[in-house]
């Protein structure tokens, strides 16, 4: 299986807050990236439509 039927890519600004005083990206917003990230993928496959993680019926981690 080709990895590429997983790939997934959607634009994320980055924000003021998320760089460090020498302008590089805090480690702790990459977590939040990967939260935008997680639920737009599961959003664009229409697995998740009631917006409740419960209803999901698999955990993304």
């Amino acid at each position: 299986m080709s990895d590429d039927l997983f790939r997934f890519s959607i634009p994320i600004t980055v924000r003021y807050r998320d760089i460090d005083a020498q302008g590089h990206v805090n480690h702790a917003a990459y977590f939040s990236f990967m939260e935008q990230a997680r639920v737009e993928y599961v959003r664009q496959l229409g697995l998740w439509t009631s917006g409740r993680w419960d209803d999901l019926g698999f955990i993304i981690v």
